[in-house]
């Protein structure tokens, strides 16, 4: 009977969490306060600043320091739905290449193989020294996305300020997307 009970218990746990994607060992459920709080607790991150029910935090991720992470709610809910890691600002190619390649090794390594990978500049061979500005002005796509069961991961590179660009990691819930689009039918 213990054994029975035993199993049933984990399996209760396990089908809690499995249909959400986890950031930092942190489930991506409930509401965005307990998510930032269980993050807080962990260590490493700091929050601050809040807005419009968004939590912006600072600190250390997948082995880079000062990264900022913002995390979403599920539009009029406190529910979470994304988190969005923003790496520390590159102002050359090799120093953003080199960051988005090891990352995007990293995730194949715990995610497996990419849904889609698109990396390009939309005018085709740009020497290394103009690409920081391509991006600037909009004329690059690179990115590598991976589709779970749970949600999805997108690796991006992305303009910043001026002569400068970040590499960033979006998290996004299936289950928020979900609800956003149950809404949007529940609407027509």
């Amino acid at each position: 009977m213990k054994k029975l009970l035993l199993l049933f218990f984990v399996a209760f746990v396990c089908t809690n969490t499995m249909g959400q994607l986890v950031f930092k060992g942190v489930p991506m459920t409930g509401t965005v306060d307990n998510f930032v709080e269980e993050l807080w607790n962990r260590g490493g991150l700091g929050i601050y600043e809040r807005s419009k029910g968004r939590v912006w935090m600072k600190g250390d991720f997948a082995g880079y320091t000062n990264c900022q992470i913002v995390i979403s709610p599920i539009e009029g809910k406190n529910l979470i739905n994304s988190v969005l890691v923003k790496f520390p600002t590159c102002y050359n190619w090799q120093c953003l290449i080199s960051k988005y390649t090891e990352l995007k090794e990293m995730l194949i390594t715990k995610y497996g193989t990419p849904s889609s990978i698109v990396e390009k500049f939309n005018a085709g061979y740009i020497d290394d020294s103009q690409k920081i500005k391509e991006i600037n002005y909009g004329r690059c796509s690179w990115y590598t996305l991976f589709n779970t069961s749970q949600g999805t991961i997108k690796l991006a590179i992305a303009t910043h300020i001026l002569n400068s660009a970040v590499v960033i990691i979006e998290y996004t819930n299936k289950t928020g997307v979900n609800n956003n689009k149950a809404t949007a039918i529940e609407d027509l």
